[in-house]
């Protein structure tokens, strides 16, 4: 179950990572409030906790966290890439 877990995990950092690389705000938003949405069926109904619970709220930051980080990574290699396409002797 966790490989399971972590597998999904990566693969919503990979999707939100490529918003990031294509600079897609709304795609990030969307992939953001899938991933949240994921996240809090998997805490309440896989684990049964409640969403006033504290652990409850630092997973949901914690999740958020994740978003923000892989979408500004994603958004640094688009600048890169950019900027080393544009530099490039032809």
């Amino acid at each position: 179950m966790a490989t399971v877990l972590i597998a999904v995990l990566a693969l919503w950092m990979l999707v939100v990572g490529v918003c990031g690389y294509a600079a897609s705000v709304r795609g990030f938003v969307i992939a953001l409030l899938a991933g949240l949405t994921a996240n809090t069926v998997w805490l309440m109904v896989g684990l049964g906790a409640s969403p006033v619970n504290p652990s409850f709220v630092i997973a949901q930051l914690a999740a958020c966290l994740y978003a923000v980080c892989a979408f500004a990574s994603g958004w640094l290699i688009g600048r890169m890439v950019q900027q080393f396409r544009a530099g490039r002797v032809e």
